[in-house]
């Protein structure tokens, strides 16, 4: 299976502070320190012999709480 994560449609790539999980059927996105540079849409592809599939999650900030606004999606690999 591979992944391609996207931020505002950018490549995203992990870093000190970004990492990337796999469990089973569920894609996590970890931001440490998350900043105003962190806002906007989050996208994670997978692509396997059966096909691809997306989800979608959107990173807002609310007063001064910090929130990801999404549906849980898993996706099946």
């Amino acid at each position: 299976t591979s992944f391609r994560r996207c931020h505002n449609g950018h490549a995203l790539r992990a870093s000190d502070r970004i990492r990337f999980e796999t469990e089973v059927d569920l894609f996590i996105l970890h931001l440490d320190s998350v900043c105003e540079d962190d806002l906007g849409t989050y996208e994670c592809r997978a692509t396997n012999k059966a096909g691809t599939t997306s989800t979608k999650a959107k990173l807002v900030i609310t007063g001064t709480m910090t929130r990801a606004i999404s549906e849980i999606i898993a996706i099946s690999l």
